[in-house]
């Protein structure tokens, strides 16, 4: 399929870390078809440098382990466009990666130089999107709009902060380096989560029907 989608001049490498990203979806979110182009929303919202607001969006989504899997997925897509692209998207090329060049036309030098050290550098990050997901209905619940700004402003300091430490896991000489967009795209998913819950609760639910006629 990746192969496919590059087109005839495919480099396997390259596909097979497009495969690496597709793949995880349906494993992570089986029989959730809709949601598996939703961590597509990662490197996009990362190259305006508001990658850090992802795990607003993944804490819609209804049920413990969605939201805990699409936090994981956003994070996996992101890693491996970090592995990808020459640009710093945002924790930057995970440590043991080699630039595209080194491993475009081969399918084990991509795996050994590109998905693996994604999937290792990555693992913090995952976590922390994952609980950041998971956690965030449960503090800003649509009840009292000044509990939920105070709410969504801790949430959204701690996400901060769980990212920056991952940065630093990540880092190879770069100790502490943040990652990028790190205060806008903690301001973002702040403003997000807020705003994505109030829409929900003045939203009112459909009529149900009269059963009685």
């Amino acid at each position: 399929m990746a192969w496919t989608l590059l087109g005839p001049g495919a480099r396997p490498g390259v596909a097979l870390l497009l495969l690496a990203a597709v793949a995880a979806c349906p494993l992570l979110l089986p029989r959730a078809g809709r949601l598996w182009s939703a961590p597509a929303a990662a490197p996009l919202l990362a190259l305006a440098g508001l990658g850090g607001a992802f795990p607003a969006l993944a804490g819609q989504a209804r049920g413990l382990t969605r939201r805990a899997a699409l936090g994981a997925l956003g994070a996996w897509w992101l890693v491996l466009a970090d592995a990808l692209l020459s640009q710093r998207l945002y924790l930057g090329r995970p440590p043991g990666a080699s630039p595209i060049a080194d491993w475009s036309g081969s399918v084990l030098d991509a795996a050994l130089q590109a998905v693996w050290p994604a999937a290792r550098g990555g693992l913090a990050l995952a976590a922390v999107w994952s609980l950041a997901a998971v956690a965030l209905p449960w503090l800003v619940r649509g009840r009292s709009l000044a509990g939920d700004l105070l709410a969504a402003a801790l949430w959204a300091t701690a996400l901060a902060s769980g990212a920056a430490a991952a940065a630093s896991l990540q880092a190879v000489g770069a100790a502490g380096m943040p990652p990028r967009g790190w205060v806008a795209g903690a301001l973002a998913a702040g403003a997000l989560a807020l705003a994505l819950r109030w829409l929900v609760a003045a939203d009112p639910p459909p009529p149900r029907a009269d059963r009685g006629h």
